[in-house]
C-alpha cells in the first residue's frame, strides 16, 4: 500500500502547513502568488525537506514565471537544479512518470480565466490538451477540478456555481485504470475528497477563498 499526501494552493504560505507522514507528497500547483524566482526557490527548499520518499509537483495558474515570457528560462533553471539534486523529486508539466511503481500524469492547464498561466479556452482547445493524458494513467494530477466534482465556487453571482472543466470530466470517464484524481485551484471545496464511479477525487487546496490556510491535506492510501 502506498500513502499519498496531497496539498495544493499554498500561495507562499507553505510554512504554515503541517504535512502528514506518507510515501508520496504531491503538490497540485499554486505554490506561489506570481511565480517569481525567489518564491519558487523558497517553496522547493521547503518541499524537498520533507521525509516522504517521493515528492511530485505541478505548477498552477499562479506560477506565471514558469510559463510566460523570458522568466521561464530562469525559473525552470531553479526547478532543474532541484530535480538534479533530489532524484526522488518529480516535476510534471503535461507529462507522465512512474513514481513508486504508479503511473502519474500531471497538467497545470485550467480553463481560461483572465489570462493567467496555462489558461486554455474551454471546448476543442482544452479537450485537445486532455487527449494527451495516457489511457493507462493511475493517478492524475491537474491544477483544476473536473466539472461537478469538488468544483463549487462561492458567490457565483449568476454564473454556474460549478466551474470545473467538462472536457476534463469527459476524458477522466475514459480512463479505465484511473484510481485517483488530485486537483486544487478552486479553494471553496479544498480539503475534501469523494468517490466517483469507483475512483477517488480530491480537492487538495489548503487556502480558502480569503487565502487563509484552513483546509487539511488530503491523505489517500492506494
Amino acid at each position: 500500500m502506498t500513502r499519498i499526501v496531497a496539498i495544493s494552493d499554498t500561495h507562499q504560505l507553505h510554512a504554515q502547513v503541517t504535512v502528514p507522514e506518507g510515501d508520496i507528497l504531491v503538490h497540485c500547483g499554486d505554490f506561489t502568488n506570481r511565480g517569481t524566482e525567489a518564491a519558487i526557490e523558497s517553496f522547493l527548499a521547503w518541499f524537498v525537506a520533507h521525509p516522504h520518499e517521493h515528492k511530485v509537483f505541478i505548477p498552477g495558474n499562479h506560477e506565471e514565471g514558469l510559463e510566460k515570457g523570458a522568466s521561464r528560462q530562469r525559473c525552470m533553471a531553479i526547478v532543474q537544479k532541484y530535480l538534479k539534486e533530489n532524484p526522488n523529486l518529480t516535476y510534471l508539466e503535461n507529462s507522465w512518470e512512474y513514481v513508486n511503481g504508479i503511473k502519474f500524469y500531471g497538467s497545470p492547464v485550467t480553463p481560461w480565466f483572465f489570462d493567467w498561466a496555462w489558461n486554455v479556452h474551454r471546448g476543442p482547445s482544452i479537450a485537445a490538451v486532455w487527449e494527451n493524458i495516457p489511457d493507462d494513467v493511475e493517478v492524475l494530477i491537474t491544477h483544476g477540478p473536473a466539472y461537478g466534482v469538488l468544483d463549487l465556487v462561492k458567490d457565483a453571482q449568476g454564473r454556474d456555481p460549478h466551474q470545473g472543466c467538462q472536457d476534463l470530466l469527459n476524458r477522466i470517464n475514459q480512463l479505465k485504470d484511473l484510481k485517483l484524481h488530485l486537483c486544487g485551484h478552486l479553494h471553496f471545496q479544498g480539503g475534501q475528497q469523494t468517490t466517483v464511479n469507483g475512483r477517488i477525487a480530491a480537492n487538495a487546496a489548503i487556502c480558502d477563498d480569503n487565502y487563509n490556510t484552513v483546509h487539511a491535506p488530503i491523505i489517500v492510501d492506494l
